[in-house]
């Protein structure tokens, strides 16, 4: 199916400004971050792309913003909690996808592999933008001990 993808530029301070490609119903939620002034829609554009379920969407919008100011996920400050909050959201996934199930824009040609790849790449710069890091745990490793040699026990006693 086609869905409508908005390009959304967020300028985050005098020296970080931002452009990122999301669903349209992910833009409001920028713009509760941000604010609406701060994050604009510079253009919107078609991509080949599965409809999500709105319950795992709003998971996912969940777990990528998070709180802002408060433990309310920013997702449900902007649609709601719960069912009424997932029931909002799947009324804007409705939305992106047109009456028909096509978006009413251009056609951009991307595959779903090309739409997982920016939507990766997206992750990845919203989490700087947001002030957070992505960062796979180390495995731990164990000290290293290791025995002075005879000569270097003579010199240090």
């Amino acid at each position: 199916m086609k869905i409508k993808f908005d390009k959304v530029r967020i300028h985050v301070s005098e020296l970080q400004t931002s452009v990122v490609e999301v669903a349209p119903w992910e833009t409001p939620i920028l713009q509760a971050i941000y604010g609406e002034e701060e994050a604009v829609v510079e253009e919107s554009f078609e991509i080949e792309r599965e409809r999500p379920d709105a319950a795992d969407e709003f998971a996912r919008l969940a777990n990528r913003y998070g709180p802002k100011n408060s433990d309310t996920p920013v997702v449900a400050a902007v649609y709601g909690s719960y069912g009424p909050g997932v029931a909002k959201l799947e009324s804007a996934i409705t939305e992106a996808f047109g009456a028909e199930g096509e978006a009413p824009v251009p056609a951009s040609g991307l595959s779903n592999e090309e739409i997982a790849a920016i939507e990766a790449k997206d992750d990845a710069k919203q989490a700087a933008v947001v002030g957070t890091e992505i960062i796979e745990p180390a495995e731990p490793q164990p000290p290293v001990l290791t025995q002075p040699a005879e000569d270097e026990l003579d010199d240090l006693l």
